[in-house]
């Protein structure tokens, strides 16, 4: 599946060769359907604003601020 900023996700088939690397985007059943916090994991999250139109979290746990 890809995500790509103001798109809908969609699925792109791979080629049956090589080797690829992929990213786990975590459980999205947490309590304010987001990712969890990409210091510590925890799902305790607020929203912070945006940036350039993209949303930004804090973590309520350690701190942390991304988009």
């Amino acid at each position: 599946m890809v995500i790509e900023p103001s798109k809908s996700p969609y699925f792109v088939e791979l080629t049956s060769f090589g080797k690829y690397t992929y990213d786990l985007v975590g459980d999205r059943s947490t309590s304010n359907n987001e990712l969890p916090c990409p210091g510590c994991g925890s799902t305790a999250l607020k929203r912070n604003g945006k940036l350039n139109g993209q949303q930004r979290f804090k973590c309520n746990d350690c701190g942390k601020n991304w988009a």
